[in-house]
Parts: structure tokens; C-alpha cells; sequence
């Protein structure tokens, strides 16, 4: 991937906040509804949805997106932006990463793409240092993985940080079906086969 001098993280979220996220919203809301994050084994599969979706939306903006499954703790790269985390979160601390049942000792927090159900942040150490904020300051070594302080969302409107914009994707979790993921794709297989 080549530079793009241009492009820089409020040239990037301008033209996010700008794009059509119908599908993305339409896509979200389903997930949802029908399967949630509550069940501990929908948590990948969603998030891997996400990270689908978001390329869908990012790609229909005419910029080169680069899907990265195999990498460790970024998921796209944008040309001329660079590498960042995907993550959603509907409440609470927002996870940065797992470190798959071992000891966490990775302290680093990367470029993040972060969908709520009510905003999209784009959220990076430089552009956070720059209104005052030490992302540091905010992080939590949950032993397993490590999360970022949901107040960090807070400490940055009330700096100005301008690298977020509103959008609803939120639905009432009461009604969330909280269908297994495995299961469809167990169902699917065996559609496929003819069993």
C-alpha cells in the first residue's frame, strides 16, 4: 500500500460519517435481535461481522481496505491511514484484546475503530495525546486481556476530540432471541451436504 498525504484519521471518520451505513445498520440491528453478545460463544462471531460489515462500509467509500484475519490485534488496513483494531461494545469497559488464556503482559493499545450502539470513534494514542488525553491513564489489565475505561469516551468529548460521530444502531436487549451463532452455521452445513 502506498501513502495517501492526505488522509489522516478526520479526513477518515468525515468520510465514514458520510457514507451509506443502511446495510451496516440493518445488518447490526439483525445480529443483534437474533443472537447478541450474552452468550460467550456469539461474542467472536458477532465481532467478526462487525469487521465484515465495516469493510463493506469503508469499501463502498472507493477506499482500498485490506482485511487482516491473521494478524495480531489489528484487522483492516486503509490505504494511506494505516492498521486499526475493529471493536464493538454495548457497555462497560471496551476490550482491546484477549491474550487467550495466559497472563497479560501486552500493555499497547493500537489504532481502534470503535462502534457503539449509539457512535463510531476513531481512537488513536497520537490524536488522543493531542487534546490531553493519555489513553494509559484509562487502561485496565483484566489479568486475561486488556480493556480500556468506558470514561476514557467522556474525558474526550470534554476535551474536543473530534474523531467520533452519532449513530444509532442501539435495540432493546430485552428482546434479543440470543440464538446460538454455532448453530446456524451447524444448520448451514448441513443444508449444503443435503443431510
Amino acid at each position: 500500500m502506498t501513502s495517501d498525504p492526505e488522509m489522516n484519521s478526520a479526513k477518515f471518520m468525515q468520510i465514514l460519517k458520510a457514507a451509506d451505513k443502511t446495510n451496516y445498520s440493518t445488518i447490526m440491528r439483525f445480529l443483534m435481535l437474533e443472537f447478541g453478545t450474552a452468550l460467550h460463544c456469539n461474542r467472536f462471531a458477532i465481532g467478526n461481522c462487525n469487521e465484515y460489515a465495516i469493510a463493506d462500509v469503508v469499501r463502498s467509500t472507493g477506499l482500498e481496505v485490506i482485511e487482516m484475519q491473521d494478524a495480531s490485534r489489528v484487522d483492516q488496513e486503509v490505504r494511506g491511514l494505516g492498521k486499526y483494531s475493529i471493536k464493538y461494545s454495548g457497555s462497560g469497559d471496551i476490550k482491546l484484546h484477549n491474550s487467550n488464556n495466559i497472563s497479560n503482559t501486552d500493555m499497547s493499545m493500537h489504532n481502534t475503530l470503535l462502534v457503539t450502539p449509539d457512535e463510531w470513534w476513531y481512537l488513536t494514542p497520537n490524536d488522543m495525546a493531542t487534546v490531553g488525553v493519555n489513553y494509559t491513564d484509562y487502561l485496565n489489565n483484566t489479568g486475561d486481556g486488556l480493556a480500556l475505561k468506558r470514561s476514557i469516551l467522556t474525558a474526550l468529548k470534554r476535551s474536543n476530540y473530534l474523531h467520533f460521530f452519532p449513530f444509532d444502531i442501539a435495540v432493546d436487549k430485552k428482546q434479543c432471541k440470543n440464538r446460538e451463532t454455532s448453530k446456524v452455521f451447524y444448520d448451514a452445513i448441513k443444508t449444503k451436504l443435503g443431510i
